[in-house]
């Protein structure tokens, strides 16, 4: 039996077990809830089994300094952090996403123009990547949705 004492430095529920990493190793034990304590920033004492993986199945773990992080309930899943905001469809055009979306549109404009016989123009590869932007990005669908609701107010 090995023993680590160290800092919880964040949690994660991947795959429907509960894990912690404490200084750069990853515990998990799929059948036992943490104890009381066992959050972000807590000091803990962790008693293990060798393993050759990157993540260890702890045995026990003992909390032997606070944090003042948030209260962690045993079997409730960990929320992921994460730096993207909620999808809104359309794409707005001033958002991150929309530049990704237009790259690649780009990228598969010029690699679908290549597949085609004959030189092509700039003007034409951005052509096809603005159709594709349309499509992926939702303005066609934002369009034709448009294009209904004035077809309905005309009857």
């Amino acid at each position: 039996m090995e023993q680590l004492v160290g800092t919880v430095n964040r949690r994660s529920n991947n795959y429907g077990k509960d894990s912690i990493e404490v200084d750069g190793v990853w515990f998990s034990n799929k059948f036992k809830p943490y104890p009381d304590g066992v959050i972000e920033g807590a000091t803990v004492r962790v008693e293990f089994k060798p393993s050759p993986y990157k993540s260890k199945f702890w045995d026990k773990i003992e909390v032997v300094g606070a944090s003042t992080g948030p209260a962690v309930v045993a079997g409730s899943p960990t929320p992921k952090a994460t730096a993207m905001k909620p999808e809104i469809f359309p794409v707005p055009y001033n958002s991150t996403s929309s530049s990704i979306v237009r790259q690649n549109a780009l990228t598969n404009a010029v690699k679908f123009v290549s597949l085609s016989d004959g030189e092509h123009t700039v003007e034409e590869v951005l052509d096809v990547a603005v159709q594709f932007e349309a499509y992926t990005s939702g303005k066609i669908d934002k369009e034709l949705m448009a294009g209904m609701t004035d077809d309905m107010s005309v009857a």
